[in-house]
């Protein structure tokens, strides 16, 4: 399929932002914010202009792995497909019981075997852990097409105040009250993972089922353990 070129485009919005859409005309495009510009000049004065370059290429390649795996239309169908997949799956254990299949066994561990497949669906069929997958992927692969090192990220980070922020955030969500709590954690939609679980994704070069499988096991922790969706 004939994909339309992409168009780079500056947006006027004072936040430090840049992102990948898709237009209704089904027209790809990176914009980035005035803020986003503005910090680039000061990383060009405080670093110097090659680490602004290196910077800039780290994060329009990261919005093009975006567009590349047409992110922002398919996160929710890539959501109700894992749904369908776990319907198939779940619909096999009464045909197999049914079938004489399964050997006694199986009904010993049927019960924690029902509560990991209902944990399963929980998280696999939830855009927001597609959310956080495509992110975490364009970091990996967008890191790699630019041939930077991730040391870029990590100065950008530090100028935007990303770390200090999130820090903060994350200090709110935890005095806030039950409601305010709990919203933050469990109902409101981030793709975003936080910036230390990025981090920890970068240490390895390359991308893989090992990736998908490591999100998993961590947002299942979180949840566990009452730090919702972003281990917050």
């Amino acid at each position: 399929m004939r994909r339309n070129p992409v168009c780079i485009d500056i947006v006027q919005e004072l936040g430090i932002n840049a992102y990948a859409v898709i237009e209704k005309d089904s027209s790809p495009a990176v914009k980035f914010t005035n803020g986003f510009i503005n910090t680039l000049g000061h990383l060009a004065s405080q670093k110097g202009e090659p680490v602004m370059d290196e910077t800039f290429r780290a994060i329009l390649c990261h919005e093009l792995i975006h567009i590349v795996y047409w992110d922002p239309l398919r996160i929710g169908k890539r959501a109700r497909n894992a749904a369908l997949v776990a319907l198939c799956l779940f619909l096999l254990l009464p045909l197999g019981t049914y079938l004489g299949k399964f050997t006694p066994w199986f009904f010993v561990l049927f019960i924690p075997i029902l509560i990991l497949y209902f944990g399963y669906i929980g998280i696999i069929c939830n855009v927001r852990y597609w959310g956080q997958i495509s992110e975490l992927r364009a970091d990996k692969k967008g890191m790699k097409v630019a041939e930077v090192s991730k040391d870029v990220f990590d100065t950008y980070w530090e100028l935007a105040r990303s770390i200090e922020h999130e820090a903060a955030a994350t200090r709110r969500i935890s005095s806030a009250n039950f409601l305010y709590k709990r919203y933050k954690r469990y109902i409101e939609i981030e793709y975003h993972p936080s910036i230390e679980r990025r981090k920890q994704s970068l240490k390895r070069d390359n991308w893989g089922i090992y990736d998908y499988v490591e999100q998993f096991l961590l947002i299942l922790k979180w949840r566990i353990t009452g730090k919702g969706w972003n281990g917050r």
